[in-house]
């Protein structure tokens, strides 16, 4: 999943605790996939926000609680989240 047992051994001889193995994305799919479970509709890709060193400050995700309104949000949600360039906050 997102963490695994990380392999090497503290100053005490110890397994080191967990270790992040996923990537940006990976992470994505997860939070995506657990905010399908409260929300009527979920946009199925995230936007990378940078800042200005390229460096990944958040992941936006979009979703909507009511379901009569899904339809709009599927017509607003590729121009938000899609959108080229201006990537950095």
């Amino acid at each position: 999943m997102l963490y695994r047992e990380n392999p090497q051994l503290n100053l005490d001889g110890e397994p080191d605790g967990p270790q992040r193995h996923a990537t940006l994305e990976e992470v994505g799919e997860y939070y995506n996939e657990c905010l399908k479970n409260v929300f009527a509709y979920v946009y199925p890709k995230q936007r990378r926000l940078n800042n200005s060193r390229g460096n990944p400050l958040y992941l936006l995700c979009l979703a909507c609680g009511n379901p009569r309104a899904t339809h709009i949000v599927e017509k607003i949600a590729p121009y938000i989240m899609e959108e080229k360039g201006g990537d950095r906050v």
